[in-house]
């Protein structure tokens, strides 16, 4: 058709589907940034967890780790998602996010399983498009903790200080928000994650009022890669 060989002449951009058209539809977990550090990488795949966490400074150091811990914890206990082992195989449900998330805890070494045997849930806020985040109150010993997930706006007017590997400090909301735009900048999807201890009484409903003086402790980058195929494609057109 004459007309359409004529405005394709004029064109200067091209709208396309991305999810599972230019990419696989595998949202993967591939780098962690702690509050002040150089991010760390994610190995493996996507939807089976056989991959493993890797510092630019070498082999982890045990104050590394249990901020490693701390993370794992956050990302598994308040998360809605589903990730199970069959024989050779593995099953996921729910959200995308959700399912990268867990089996990013899982190449740390904790399972959904395991975290809700040693944290018993007490309360849960839902993850809603509208509220942008997930939250869950869990006992943590003789103590309750909230650990929450979600989107970095919503999380860091919530929180009063930030993890480090030696002691939490107080927030630094410009550094966090540099290393947030650092990930986005790369075409990661960033996912803040924060926690704390609380106090809730008996006849308290749990809701985003009691989320309040959390700690960040810090963001994931997660993206979905490109098929193989997709840089051909795009160079043919």
């Amino acid at each position: 058709n004459l007309m359409a060989v004529e405005g394709l002449g004029s064109c200067t951009y091209i709208a396309t589907d991305k999810t599972g058209t230019l990419t696989v539809n595998q949202l993967t977990a591939r780098q962690i940034a702690f509050p002040g550090l150089e991010p760390w990488e994610i190995t493996g795949s996507s939807l089976v967890p056989d991959g493993s966490i890797k510092s630019p400074q070498g082999p982890l150091s045990t104050p590394e780790k249990a901020l490693l811990d701390r993370l794992s914890k956050t990302v598994v206990l308040a998360n809605e998602g589903v990730l199970s082992q069959h024989g050779d195989d593995w099953t996921h449900h729910g959200d995308a996010v959700d399912v990268a998330l867990l089996v990013m805890a899982h190449k740390i070494g904790l399972t959904m399983a395991e975290a809700r045997n040693s944290y018993p849930e007490q309360a849960t806020i839902p993850f809603e498009s509208e509220r942008l985040f997930s939250a869950s109150v869990n006992q943590v010993g003789d103590t309750s903790q909230v650990f929450v997930k979600g989107a970095l706006e919503r999380l860091l007017p919530m929180c009063f200080t930030m993890a480090g590997v030696e002691t939490d400090a107080p927030l630094d909301a410009a550094l966090i928000e540099r290393q947030a735009m650092d990930l986005a900048g790369q075409g990661y999807r960033v996912i803040a994650l924060a926690a704390a201890g609380i106090e809730l009484k008996d006849s308290q409903v749990f809701s985003e009022e009691n989320l309040a003086n959390l700690t960040l402790i810090g963001l994931v980058g997660l993206i979905d890669p490109l098929r193989p195929e997709a840089k051909e494609a795009i160079a043919n057109c």
